[in-house]
């Protein structure tokens, strides 16, 4: 049974991260197509001016693979593009050229990204900017799509009001409390007992 060997282009094409490093320096690293050869790809590592790159191609992923410790270049394309999506991506700036790395999961790879010319960093440039815009575009046509469709969900659905509870529960008769009659002549104190005459005095007479 063969493995079927994945494309470089199909695999790496049009991935981007952003990186911060210590708070100050700032960084993106994306790919891109290498003109006039779908067999490779361009890492590219930008501070906003500066773009160092670094070509994956057929000629060289045979020693990456053995260098990280891949099993194949399947194994070292996935690695590549899942540190992309989980933006484990790092790189280290020097003068002429950045260390990009990608780690993830004990496997590492590790790219020395070399400078360019002006017109090779115009060109990248260009490149990244309208990529970012087009996406951009993109992310706000979907955005857009989810709103409109939320509208219609909302004039769709009946409006339910709020209910308190108390409408549900059944009227509760609660005996009625009637006050013991009293009888004039009872105490007050304890109403078995009769009350006593209040004591008469005695008039002598003179």
């Amino acid at each position: 049974m063969s493995t079927h060997t994945k494309s470089i282009e199909e695999e790496l094409k049009n991935l981007y991260c952003y990186l911060e490093i210590d708070g100050d320096t700032k960084l993106t690293v994306f790919t891109k197509t290498d003109d006039g050869d779908d067999k490779s790809v361009m890492m590219c590592t930008c501070d906003g001016c500066n773009v160092f790159t670094y070509t994956l191609s057929d000629g060289n992923i045979t020693d990456l693979v053995a260098d990280g410790g891949f099993s194949d270049r399947n194994s070292l394309l996935d690695h590549i593009r899942s540190c992309f999506q989980s933006n484990t991506v790092k790189a280290t700036i020097f003068d002429e050229y950045v260390i990009t790395r990608f780690e993830k999961d004990s496997l590492s790879l590790t790219l020395k990204c070399h400078s360019t010319t002006a017109v090779e960093r115009k060109t990248i440039l260009q490149y990244s900017y309208l990529k970012m815009a087009d996406e951009l575009e993109k992310y706000k046509a979907r955005v857009k799509e989810l709103e409109e469709s939320n509208n219609k969900r909302s004039f769709a659905e009946p409006s339910t009001s709020v209910i308190t509870p108390s409408i549900f529960e059944p009227d509760v008769k609660r005996p009625k409390v009637t006050k013991p009659k009293v009888n004039k002549n009872s105490s007050i104190v304890n109403p078995g007992v009769r009350k006593k005459k209040a004591a008469r005095g005695v008039v002598f007479d003179d």
